[in-house]
């Protein structure tokens, strides 16, 4: 096994990238989106990070616009993308497995994107490989994130 990746991190679909990406989420909890920031992304999810999760298994709409140099050339205003995601994992402040009980894993829920069209995936996919931060290496036991 590599350094810094779990078995988990072999089984996923798609590699994460480390982003600082704001994103907005509508969800049943509130009439409005709420703003929150996905510090992770893969073309499968993100990890957003909140000290006020929402319910595993709720389906929510997720919408954020990652930067992409071809509207920049072209001058489009925005290319957000739109999409439901499932809760699939969510964390509080707690001990991470094996660490002393003062280190602390992030707070925050992972959301499994669900419907993504082809070009939405095909941009996502081309920004992550070309415009992102380091691969993620991070356990954060989400299956699909």
């Amino acid at each position: 096994m590599l350094s810094g990746f779990s078995s988990q991190a072999h089984s996923r679909r798609a590699m994460r990238r480390v982003v600082d990406l704001p994103c907005q989420v509508v969800s049943s909890r509130a009439e409005a989106p709420i703003d929150y920031n996905a510090s992770d992304l893969s073309l499968d999810g993100m990890w957003l990070g909140t000290s006020e999760p929402l319910r595993t298994g709720e389906t929510v709409v997720v919408c954020f616009d990652p930067p992409d140099a071809r509207r920049l050339r072209t001058g489009w205003m925005s290319n957000e993308i739109l999409v439901f995601a499932r809760v699939v994992r969510v964390q509080t402040h707690a001990p991470r497995p094996g660490s002393p009980a003062t280190t602390t894993a992030a707070a925050g829920m992972a959301l499994e994107l669900l419907d993504l069209c082809a070009a939405e995936r095909r941009r996502l996919g081309q920004w992550l490989s070309a415009a992102c931060g380091p691969r993620l290496r991070l356990d954060r036991s989400a299956p699909t994130t």
